[in-house]
């Protein structure tokens, strides 16, 4: 399989230039980071910002601002070390509320089927990635086999609707820079006024080359593999018991969470998947825009 990734970087997320910042000192952009997040949470503001100039030292200062001081909000990074480039995406309580949901319906499917030993949650674990790149996902999955810092092969990313060409960025980082190891990314997509919830699953297919011979019987290359949309659902929560899904049921593969399948339980088999029927994905919008009032 050719697995050759596109040329990726922070300039892909089309960032707009309000919500870029020149890295000057620790206060100051701590102070930025702040003011966006109010905005975000007020108004729905753009919930994705460009730091330029940031070395692997004031990357980490800005972790531990963020998870021991706890003087920034909660926040996603995606580091370009090559280009000293740092994507923060802005995460609220409902993307972390969100977020917990999903986690929640993945880990019941995997106990139901017995193989919640086989699979281990790694949350929002920063990864090294190809070209220099370090990323945190939302909720993530590591299969048996596999080092705990290693690649996902299961991920989770989580956006407002307005965001979604760069959570498209997000999943191809996933997918094409992995080696191959992250095989599935799961985008979630909110529209908070319009109390929707769109879902994407992401996978690796296989695209062929564009290539002009003269020769009939000149052998084609292999086909190259990219990140590609596979199929999306949309749940409208409309009043406490009234939702309606579209697409349903989401389709969560086994074969592709695991490198090589272990010894599974007897009711599982290579061709078994995590599958969420339209009751299971009412029940998650009902508890994620139930919990924040009609």
């Amino acid at each position: 399989m050719s697995n050759s990734s596109s040329i990726i970087t922070a300039n892909s997320y089309l960032i707009p230039p309000q919500n870029r910042y020149q890295y000057t000192d620790i206060k100051q952009v701590t102070r930025w980071i702040n003011e966006k997040f109010a905005q975000f949470e007020k108004a729905h503001g753009d919930q994705y910002l460009l730091i330029r100039d940031v070395s692997s030292i004031q990357l980490a200062a800005l972790d531990y601002r963020s998870k021991i001081v706890r003087d920034l909000p909660s926040l996603r990074a995606t580091y370009f070390e090559a280009s000293s480039d740092l994507i923060v995406k802005l995460a609220g309580v409902p993307h972390e509320r969100l977020s917990r949901l999903i986690y929640s319906m993945i880990e019941n499917k995997s106990q139901a089927l017995g193989i919640d030993q086989m699979l281990s949650a790694s949350g929002a674990g920063r990864r090294k990635m190809e070209s220099s790149i370090s990323k945190e996902p939302d909720e993530s999955w590591v299969p048996i086999g596999r080092a705990g810092n290693d690649y996902p092969s299961l991920v989770v990313e989580i956006g407002v609707s307005e965001t979604e060409n760069r959570l498209k960025t997000d999943a191809k980082i996933w997918l094409e820079t992995s080696h191959g190891l992250t095989r599935i990314v799961i985008l979630v997509l909110v529209e908070e006024d319009e109390k929707k919830i769109h879902i994407q699953r992401w996978q690796l297919a296989p695209t062929q080359p564009n290539i002009i011979t003269r020769s009939i019987s000149a052998r084609m290359p292999d086909p190259v593999h990219r990140a590609q949309c596979m199929q999306k659902l949309t749940l409208h929560y409309i009043a406490q018991g009234n939702i309606q899904v579209t697409g349903a049921p989401l389709i969560i593969p086994v074969a592709l969470i695991f490198d090589a399948l272990p010894p599974l339980p007897s009711t599982v088999n290579v061709n078994t998947e995590f599958s969420y029927n339209e009751q299971q994905l009412a029940k998650m919008a009902t508890s994620f825009f139930g919990f924040f009032g009609p």
